[in-house]
This record gives C-alpha cells, structure tokens and sequence, in this order.
C-alpha cells in the first residue's frame, strides 16, 4: 500500500489522507498511519486545507521542508466571517444603506 500512496503523490498535487484514501481505495486511517510513519522520510505537508472548523494535512511525496500549519483566527476574523456567512443565509446586503439609497435616488 505504501507503493500506491507513493504512485498517488507522485503526481506532484497534494492530497488530504481522505483524498488519498479514495483515490487508492482504502480505509482513512490506514493512510494516516502511514503518512505519519514515514513523515520527514518519504512524504512532507505541502499544504493546508480548511475541512469545517479544523485545519488538515495535504500531503506531497517530496523530501522538503513541512509547510508550516496556519496560525489560528482572531476573534474579530472569526466574528467577521460568522457575520458573512449570516449575511448570505438571510440574503443581506453587504451594504446596510443600500435600501436607503435607492429609495432616495427612486
């Protein structure tokens, strides 16, 4: 199986352990297991990708140096980005003069 993660990262794109893990068709950990196994010998973390609230590995068959893991938001980052996604759910302009505006230019 480490073969066909080997051929798999070879590709030179990044992958995520789950992402590997459909692509050879095998079980999630198992891949986890061996990434981590063989981290800083055959596979690095080329990358990082948001999965939900959590950071993820992306992983690259390269002997380099790790990526290093994203710092985590502030607490005004989180709150603007909470804000987005409540402004998108309700259809909210972004602008809250908007309505004010075109009532004034009708």
């Amino acid at each position: 199986m480490l073969a066909a993660i080997e051929a798999t990262l070879a590709d030179d794109v990044p992958m995520t352990n789950q992402q590997i893990a459909d692509h050879i068709g095998v079980d999630k950990s198992s891949v986890a297991k061996l990434t981590r196994k063989f981290h800083g010998k055959k596979f690095r973390i080329a990358g990082w990708s948001r999965i939900g609230d959590r950071w993820v590995m992306r992983w690259d068959a390269a002997k380099l140096l790790d990526v290093p893991k994203p710092p985590p938001q502030t607490s005004t980052q989180s709150h603007n980005a909470w804000r987005a996604r409540g402004r998108v759910r309700t259809g909210c302009p972004a602008n809250h003069f908007a309505t004010l505006i075109k009532q004034v230019t009708a």
